[in-house]
């Protein structure tokens, strides 16, 4: 039995008799989820829900697209990406090697050219560039050229994600954005990662052990040899673990990505161009499973235990 209670002229509470507390400000930004439990409550996450339009930071939208027509996703995005603090980057290819961010069926033309994405009028900002997505079979290629190519102009905000309206691992795209940037912290000069994507099982692999769904032994040498490739030179030690999870959408900041220097993301990108989706000095698909490392090692390393 749930019931409504006013425990003061702002706030409200949602009291469920089974499991579950659901605490909300009324005409407050914010939110507090509680699970009740036999060992009491526990806190699980703190929503900040911030509209994109009023959003006071630069954010750079960088998506990697395939064959999504442009119309149908830069009309979504115009919904929540404000013309004088918003700049989008498309990075488009459709190598057959490729690998689909999402599970959509492919559609009949194939991909749309660069033009076709230009021609499409918006009110923000927008780049259009090709990239050779031979080299990883995913959207790290688009996500990498970026950073590299862009790292003396970035937004102090950046979302990194799929070139799709909707998917099976994630909202709308604006909705999942407006969820990530709602989690950064106030202080955008601090490094975070934040996930964009829906609620999968976290893994975590370490020298030790290996917790999760496709946590393997032989994931775990893959992902400390990838490592050792990238960041030569540019790391003390190597992580205690790696742990992520799916698929690499996710939130960040221009401080985060500058703790590694440009020559170090330089590095990386000469590594990925030498690559394919299942080969090379780092095979494409352990970029997924990297990205929360890379972008915020020491805060990753806390997020699980193996």
């Amino acid at each position: 039995r749930a019931g409504w209670c006013a425990a003061s002229a702002t706030l409200f509470v949602l009291v469920s008799c089974t499991t579950t507390a659901f605490v909300v400000t009324k005409n407050s930004p914010w939110s507090i989820f509680l699970v009740v439990t036999p060992l009491g409550v526990k806190l699980l996450e703190r929503l900040y829900i911030a509209p994109l339009m009023n959003f006071r930071h630069t954010i750079d939208i960088v998506l990697s697209v395939y064959d999504e027509p442009p119309q149908l996703l830069l009309s979504h995005l115009e919904t929540c990406c404000p013309k004088d603090t918003c700049r989008v980057f498309i990075y488009t290819s459709f190598a057959e090697s490729a690998r689909r961010s999402h599970s959509h069926e492919r559609q009949q033309r194939g991909a749309y050219t660069k033009d076709e994405w230009s021609a499409v009028t918006t009110n923000f900002t927008k780049t259009v560039d090709v990239v050779n997505n031979e080299w990883t079979g995913a959207e790290a290629t688009g996500y990498i050229t970026h950073i590299v190519e862009h790292y003396q102009d970035l937004a102090e905000v950046l979302v990194f994600a799929h070139g799709h309206v909707k998917s099976r691992h994630s909202r709308e795209l604006c909705t999942a954005i407006q969820r990530g940037l709602g989690r950064l912290r106030d202080d955008v000069d601090l490094p975070i990662f934040v996930n964009i994507n829906n609620w999968h099982q976290r893994r975590c692999v370490s020298r030790t052990q290996v917790r999760g769904q496709y946590a393997t032994k032989e994931l775990r040498d893959a992902l400390y040899a990838a490592w050792h490739t990238l960041v030569s030179g540019d790391s003390v030690a190597e992580p205690a673990r790696f742990t992520w999870e799916c698929c690499a959408q996710f939130v960040t900041t221009r401080a985060s990505i500058r703790q590694r220097s440009h020559k170090a993301w330089s590095h990386m990108f000469d590594v990925m161009s030498q690559g394919t989706y299942g080969g090379g000095l780092v095979a494409g698909f352990l970029w997924e499973y990297l990205w929360p490392t890379l972008i915020d090692e020491y805060g990753n390393v806390g997020k699980a235990t193996c």
